[in-house]
Order: structure tokens, then sequence, then C-alpha cells
């Protein structure tokens, strides 16, 4: 169904990237145009080490897979 949307030029975004049950096989497999980062992450992103590397590896696939990126607020 995503697929026909697509065709329509309806664009589809993936919530919370890095968290819960937000796999990355979905990364892949589904015609998301944007990826969004769980708030969490970026809410300690800068007080914590593995936050921020976390934050930068959703970016770096989002980025291999040609999408773009949002934040989550």
């Amino acid at each position: 169904m995503m697929a026909a949307f697509h065709e329509l030029e309806v664009s589809f975004a993936l919530d919370a990237m890095g968290s819960g049950y937000s796999s990355l096989i979905h990364l892949r497999q589904l015609p998301a145009h944007l990826i969004k980062v769980d708030q969490n992450l970026v809410h300690y992103m800068l007080e914590c080490a593995d936050e921020l590397a976390i934050v930068e590896g959703a970016i770096g696939l989002a980025r291999t897979f040609n999408r773009k990126v949002i934040a989550g607020v």
C-alpha cells in the first residue's frame, strides 16, 4: 500500500528511530522519505556519549539510504 501511495508522491516518515521496536530493517524496506530520531536520544545526546553515538548512527544510516532526518522534540 505504501508503494501505491509513493507513486502518488505521498511521503512517509519512520518515527522514533533508535527506540523501542523501530527495527532497522524498516529503514531498508519501507519507502519512507524521512527518519525521525527519538526525542529522548536527542534530548540527552550532549550529556551522554552513548546517546550521541546512537543519534550519529541513525543519521549515518539515514544518509546511506538517502533519507532525510529530523530530531524528535
